[in-house]
C-alpha cells in the first residue's frame, strides 16, 4: 500500500499552474507539503475534502473531489482565493493523463 509519495501536477485551471509536493496517507487523513503547495484532506469512501495552500503566494483552494470511474477521473467542485476573497468557482470532471 502506497502511503506516501512526491508529486509534480499542472493544470491550466487554477492560478499556478505547476506545484511539486510530498503527499502522505495516514487511514482517512491526506497531508501535501512543500515545496509549493501545503495542505490537509479527510476523505469519506470516494469523497475527499481539502485545503491546499500555495507558498509563494497568498492562494488557495477549497473543495470536494470524487473519483467516479476505474480510470480515476475525478468530479471536483473547486473554490480559488486569494488572500481570503473568493475569486473562481471551479467544477466538472478532471480526466488524468500520465507522464509518457
Amino acid at each position: 500500500m502506497l502511503l506516501n509519495s512526491q508529486q509534480h501536477a499542472s493544470n491550466r485551471i487554477a492560478h499556478r499552474q505547476q506545484s511539486t509536493f510530498d503527499r502522505w496517507r495516514w487511514s482517512i487523513d491526506r497531508n501535501r507539503k512543500g515545496p509549493d503547495l501545503y495542505g490537509n484532506a479527510i476523505n469519506y469512501g470516494r469523497a475527499l475534502y481539502t485545503t491546499q495552500h500555495h507558498s509563494s503566494e497568498a492562494f488557495k483552494v477549497k473543495g470536494r473531489e470524487f473519483i467516479i470511474d476505474s480510470d480515476y477521473t475525478m468530479a471536483v467542485a473547486w473554490k480559488l482565493y486569494f488572500g481570503d476573497l473568493m475569486t473562481d468557482l471551479v467544477f466538472g470532471p478532471l480526466r488524468w493523463t500520465p507522464d509518457s
